[in-house]
């Protein structure tokens, strides 16, 4: 039996130090094999996958790529190398621990190609609809070394200390406004997108997703409307708050903005509308937003928010001047900001 390594543990592959982030053990019928997380110093994370053939141990390393195409023929070429399917099946996720996102027995649609030479793989994973590609290689055991020494991984739990600072600054930022302006104006401007996705009885939740390289998280929602109609429905339910709308290059998703949140609308490739909502910091660059899969291993996929949508900014103009409107006929008051 293979033995498991620890959260936290340093595992040396090609004389380059990481250390165990997470794992998820995956189970197929009686087969059962291990996918670690691994981190370097410099960042650099890793996927050790540790299986047993034949009462050997054997390792294969990959990372992710987003620049190969989604193949579902049993033959295709990626940088001039011819890649063959070896495998695929189903499995289901046994159990796991530390920086992943999945859930137990979650399940996966896995497919496994290698090259002529034998020297890389390349692997597809669908998880509901959404595909994460990587590619990787075999390793001998004297690629690897394993040792005893175990290094503490940081937690997304913040500190008791950061937690008081973070109650003390939100009471802040609720009471400011108050003092400051009407509280009809308050009350509009606090609505924000998650709020109203979560209330709103056309979206409901499906999972969460974690920005790897942040530990930032998003909820995605799906829902029956359309494209039009769920970005249409969340500024109305949001006007004020709500400062751009954005279409995606090379994809017909649309991004929303506020102050302090990113929500991409788009549909999956059957045909499902889905909301991904997060805080702005989820978002790791100034220029591009980020939409991840559903689930396990962060994979990102980007997409250039610069271009504004002259359609839905112009909706939103009246959607926003309409809740002004109603404030001030209901005897509520009006400020201005960023």
């Amino acid at each position: 039996m293979v033995e498991k390594f620890k959260n936290g543990q340093v595992i040396k592959i090609k004389n380059e130090a990481y250390v165990v982030i997470g794992m998820i053990e995956f189970q197929e019928d009686s087969w059962v094999w291990q996918e670690y997380k691994l981190k370097s110093d410099s960042g650099k994370v890793k996927w050790l996958n540790v299986e047993e053939n034949e009462g050997k141990k054997q390792y294969s390393i990959y990372e992710m790529n987003f620049s190969i195409p989604i193949m579902k023929s049993m033959n295709f070429n990626f940088k001039n190398k011819n890649y063959k399917l070896f495998e695929k099946g189903t499995a289901r996720v046994k159990t796991y621990f530390g920086n992943v996102d999945v859930d137990k027995n979650e399940k996966v649609n896995f497919s496994e190609y290698i090259s002529e030479d034998k020297k890389t793989l390349v692997s597809f994973e669908d998880w509901s609809g959404e595909i994460e590609k990587s590619i990787g290689n075999y390793l001998d055991e004297t690629d690897i070394e394993i040792t005893n020494e175990i290094k503490a991984v940081k937690t997304t739990s913040p500190k008791k200390s950061e937690s008081i600072i973070v109650v003390v600054f939100s009471m802040l930022f609720i009471v400011l406004p108050i003092l400051f302006a009407g509280m009809g104006s308050f009350i509009a401007s606090r609505k924000t997108i998650s709020s109203f996705l979560e209330k709103d009885t056309n979206f409901s939740y499906v999972t969460s997703v974690t920005n790897n390289e942040n530990n930032q998280k998003a909820k995605v929602y799906k829902t029956n409307l359309s494209i039009d109609e769920a970005v249409k429905k969340i500024i109305d339910g949001a006007p004020e708050a709500i400062k751009k709308v954005t279409d995606a290059d090379d994809d017909e998703g649309i991004g929303i903005f506020t102050n302090a949140e990113y929500a991409y609308v788009y549909q999956s490739e059957d045909n499902v509308t889905y909301v991904q909502v997060s805080k702005k910091k989820y978002v790791t660059s100034g220029t591009r937003a980020y939409r991840s899969r559903f689930h396990t291993r962060g994979f990102y996929r980007t997409y250039t928010t610069n271009s504004t949508n002259s359609t839905y900014n112009s909706y939103l103009s009246s959607a926003r001047q309409q809740s002004i409107n109603s404030r001030k006929s209901s005897g509520g008051g009006t400020s201005s900001g960023k």
